[in-house]
């Protein structure tokens, strides 16, 4: 993928193509697998229970003691965000999409 036909992906508070997207050697959910993530789907454009997943995420996060500088409203406005603006080559099913979302300790 390059150019518009490219996911988008939040990194550090940036919005950047995925091919753009770089993660410390430093980072320490690289280094000691320090991280959380989850997927998700969509139907129609809409993300199905995203507040459901914005909570679970928010308990792992809690649990491994990672630092969120976001609170659940402004994490859901970036998913949001990288929703709207991810572009799908050859998109062969317009009404089923997942996402991933990958949150690791600095």
């Amino acid at each position: 993928m390059s150019g518009q036909d490219e996911w988008i992906a939040y990194v550090n508070g940036e919005y950047i193509p995925q091919s753009q997207a770089k993660v410390s050697i430093f980072d320490h959910g690289l280094l000691y697998g320090d991280g959380v993530f989850d997927s998700w789907c969509a139907w129609n454009g809409n993300l199905f229970m995203m507040d459901e997943h914005i909570d679970r995420l928010y308990r792992s996060i809690h649990f491994f003691k990672i630092d969120m500088p976001l609170s659940k409203e402004e994490l859901s406005l970036v998913f949001l965000r990288c929703w709207a603006i991810s572009t799908y080559p050859s998109d062969s099913m317009p009404t089923a999409r997942r996402m991933r979302n990958m949150l690791s300790a600095r």
